[in-house]
């Protein structure tokens, strides 16, 4: 039988290296072989994105959500996703979901606050701030 985690792992790996269409294919296994797999959906949706193929990237990190609606690495998929377009209410939206799940986490508190300054949420941007250098100040991005 097929371990579809072998796929999964090579396909985080190719993720790494840039190699982003084998990482589709990688990914596409996983799912051929478990269609629940929702780190499989989070994978293909970072592969997706990084080849610019945004709607394909959306669908896969919402596919990842359906399956696994506390899978940060998906919120954050989405929410970078939707800076990138300029769409910066959303991707503060996304940016705050990780930051609910993981209220340690310095990184998604930093993305909500640039997210929350594209569109002039002055409050939400310098909260973010504060709790993100309270989290960690030496993280580059806080």
């Amino acid at each position: 039988m097929i371990n579809p985690d072998l796929y999964l792992r090579r396909g985080r790996e190719y993720l790494q290296v840039g190699a982003y269409d084998a990482a589709i294919q990688d990914f596409s296994k996983v799912l051929t072989l478990d269609p629940s797999c929702a780190d499989g959906y989070a994978g293909l949706g970072w592969a997706y994105f990084y080849t610019w193929a945004w709607e394909a990237s959306q669908e896969a990190f919402e596919n990842a959500l359906a399956l696994n609606p506390d899978l940060i690495e998906a919120y954050f998929g989405l929410g970078k996703l939707y800076l990138y377009q300029g769409m910066y209410v959303k991707a503060a939206k996304a940016f705050d979901q990780a930051a609910a799940i993981n209220p340690q986490d310095a990184e998604a508190e930093a993305w909500l606050a640039i997210a929350s300054a594209k569109f002039n949420d002055v409050e939400e941007a310098l909260g973010a701030v504060e709790r993100a250098k309270a989290q960690n100040d030496q993280l580059p991005l806080v």
